[in-house]
């Protein structure tokens, strides 16, 4: 089997690099976007089989990004697993993330001891494209 490829996209350089050391301490493969329009771009690139998507990001916000991935013609990218993860924690910002279409939410700061285990369940649950 191939490592899974998943994409970081994080604004704050430091909360990246942990992200990024966690996953390939477990052989993840890890692609990384600081901005929402290079991670959509790099969605539609790279297809990663699944994306850690910060909802505040500077210019398109990870709302903005997950909308247009779910709006995708192409079906494999539309139904890319997607988790939000936000340091905003509070109820309203998890449904909103929830109701743009992320499949999970994940306060930050992170729990890298069960991070990349919470993805590879995504991935396995992947909606058929």
């Amino acid at each position: 089997m191939t490592q899974p490829r998943i994409l970081v996209v994080e604004d704050t350089s430091e909360t990246r690099r942990l992200m990024v050391r966690v996953l390939e301490r477990s052989s993840i493969v890890a692609l990384e976007a600081s901005t929402g329009e290079t991670g959509l771009a790099t969605i539609r690139r790279e297809r990663p089989d699944a994306v850690v998507l910060d909802l505040r990001l500077p210019g398109m916000s990870g709302f903005d990004v997950v909308r247009a991935v779910r709006s995708d013609p192409d079906p494999v990218i539309a139904t890319t697993p997607i988790i939000a993860c936000s340091a905003s924690v509070q109820a309203e910002v998890r449904r909103e993330a929830l109701d743009a279409g992320c499949d999970a939410f994940e306060g930050k700061p992170i729990d890298i001891h069960t991070f990349p285990d919470l993805l590879l369940r995504l991935i396995a649950q992947r909606r058929p494209a």
